[in-house]
C-alpha cells in the first residue's frame, strides 16, 4: 500500500526516542526503485518499519546496499538510512561512493552530499547536552565521527564502548561527576547516556587545556595526563608544530582528524566562520609543574 511504501519516510523516532528528520515531501518510495528485486526489498524494508521494527528493516536496506552501485539508488538508500537515524551507513555511502562529487562541488555546490557524510546526527540529544555542558556541537560531532563513525554500538579492543568510544571506567568517573549511579557497558550502547557522558567529559577537557581544539582531543585519544607531559616537554612550539612532535603517531593522526571533522561541520552548520589561525600560533597554555603519570579524578570539575 502507498501508506507501507512510505513508512521509512514516516519513522517517527530512533533508538534514543529522538523525532527523526524527514520532509512530509520528499520521501523515498519503493516505486523509485526499477531493479524489482530492489524494489521489493525496499518495501519489505517499509513493512517492517510500519510495524515497529526499524531495526530489521535495517538489515533490508544494507542488502540492497550490498547489492547495488547504483549512485542513483544510493542516493535514495543515503535518504531512507538518514529518515530512520542510521547515519553510520549514510556518512559511509558519501564517504566511498561520492567523494569525487563532494570534492569537486565543495560544500557550496555539492551541500547535501557533504552533509550525508558529516550528518548532524542525533541532533536533539547533541544540541542538549552540547548546550548543558557549555561544549560545541560541531566538537561533539567531530569526535562522535572520528570514534565510531555514528555506529552507536561501536566496540573497540581495548573496551571503549558506543558512538563517543567511551572506556567503562572513565564512564563510571564521568558519573560521579554528574551524580549519577553506576554506568553498565550496556549503558554506553544508549545513544542518549553515551553523548551525555561524552559531551560531559569533553567539558571537563575544554577547562583543562582552554578550550584548544587539537589539545582536547589529544587528552580525549591518549589522555589529559599524557597532553600535560607532552605540553612541559614541546609546548612553546606553534600548533600544527606540536601537532606533530606527538609522539603516538594514533594520537598525532586523531587530532588532524578532530580538527579537520570540526572545521568541516563548521564550515556546514556552524554560526561563525573560524580561519584556524590558531593553528599556526604558539601554544596558548604552558605546564610548569611535573605532570602526574595517570589522569587524576580527584579534583571534582
Amino acid at each position: 500500500s502507498d501508506a507501507d511504501s512510505d513508512a521509512v519516510a514516516e519513522s517517527e523516532n530512533d533508538e534514543s526516542g529522538e523525532v527523526m528528520p524527514g520532509d512530509e515531501d520528499e520521501k523515498v518510495l519503493a516505486s523509485d526503485f526499477r531493479d524489482p528485486k530492489l524494489r521489493e526489498r525496499f518495501k519489505r524494508a517499509n513493512n517492517l518499519v510500519s510495524i515497529g521494527r526499524k531495526d530489521w528493516a535495517k538489515w533490508e536496506l544494507f542488502e540492497i546496499e550490498r547489492r547495488t552501485s547504483n549512485k542513483t539508488y544510493l542516493k535514495m538508500l543515503m535518504e531512507a538510512y538518514s529518515q530512520l537515524g542510521f547515519y553510520n551507513r549514510t556518512a559511509y555511502i558519501s564517504e566511498i561512493y561520492f567523494s569525487t562529487e563532494r570534492n569537486r562541488g565543495g560544500v557550496a555546490q555539492a551541500r547535501e552530499l557533504w552533509q550525508y557524510n558529516y550528518p548532524q546526527a542525533y541532533e536533539k540529544n547533541v544540541s542538549n547536552y552540547a548546550s548543558r555542558f557549555n561544549v560545541s556541537e560541531s566538537l561533539v560531532l567531530a569526535i562522535m565521527r572520528a570514534e565510531s563513525h555514528f555506529n552507536s554500538e561501536a566496540y573497540s579492543p581495548v573496551g571503549a564502548r558506543g558512538l563517543m568510544q567511551i572506556m567503562p571506567y572513565t564512564a563510571s568517573q564521568i558519573a560521579r561527576l554528574l551524580g549519577e549511579g553506576g554506568v553498565t557497558e550496556l549503558d554506553l550502547l544508549v545513544p542518549e547516556t553515551n553523548i551525555r557522558l561524552g559531551s560531559r567529559y569533553l567539558s571537563r577537557l575544554q577547562k583543562k587545556f582552554q578550550d584548544q581544539i587539537p589539545l582536547v582531543a589529544a587528552g580525549y585519544n591518549a589522555g589529559p595526563h599524557r597532553v600535560y607531559s607532552w605540553l612541559n616537554t614541546f609546548g612553546t612550539l606553534d600548533m600544527d608544530e606540536f601537532i606533530e612532535h606527538v609522539p603516538f603517531v594514533e594520537t598525532r593522526n586523531y587530532m588532524k582528524k578532530v580538527v579537520r571533522n570540526y572545521a568541516i561541520y563548521n564550515a556546514l552548520y556552524g554560526s561563525k566562520n573560524d580561519t584556524f589561525v590558531w593553528l599556526t600560533q604558539p601554544v596558548p597554555m604552558r605546564v610548569s609543574a611535573r605532570p602526574s603519570p595517570r589522569e587524576n579524578w580527584d579534583i571534582i570539575d
